[in-house]
């Protein structure tokens, strides 16, 4: 996936400026077509719901698994090529802050520099992000798994 780094054009706008690079769009189109839902910064579920409707799905990992009931030794894990990643940069600060992660380069739309996910102070949680391929309808006709029984006159 080709991503182009868009950066961010309000305090909060780190969730826009991430569904912009992902969607191939401008800042100000994405945003404009979250009007309903950003008021100076996205959760989560906005981001999920404005990605699913462009196609998109989502796997989220934390480092706690429920499954187990430990923490995750090896984080951040990475569920695909292309990750959203909630951070911290600061841990006085405790400022949630997204970031897209594509083969491990991660693209920051606070700053152009180059960075990782080591260089923050924590992951919070990694998302992964993939798009089916759109395919054509099968042509086939379906047979009905119950077969047919024709009715008697008894």
């Amino acid at each position: 996936m080709k991503v182009t780094w868009v950066q961010q054009l309000d305090d909060a706008g780190c969730g826009v400026a991430v569904c912009a690079m992902l969607t191939n769009q401008p800042y100000d189109v994405t945003k404009a077509e979250m009007a309903n839902v950003y008021h100076g910064g996205l959760d989560m579920e906005h981001i999920d719901a404005y990605l699913f409707e462009k196609g998109y799905f989502i796997r989220r990992f934390y480092k706690f698994n429920p499954i187990t009931d430990e923490m995750r030794q090896d984080w951040p894990t990475f569920p695909s090529k292309v990750c959203i990643a909630s951070v911290i940069a600061n841990l006085e600060a405790e400022t949630v802050h997204y970031v897209l992660v594509v083969n491990g380069t991660v693209y920051d739309p606070g700053t152009v520099t180059i960075k990782s996910l080591s260089d923050y102070a924590k992951v919070l949680w990694v998302a992964g992000v993939t798009k089916p391929a759109t395919r054509r309808p099968r042509q086939k006709k379906i047979e009905p798994l119950i077969p047919q029984v024709e009715e008697q006159n008894v």
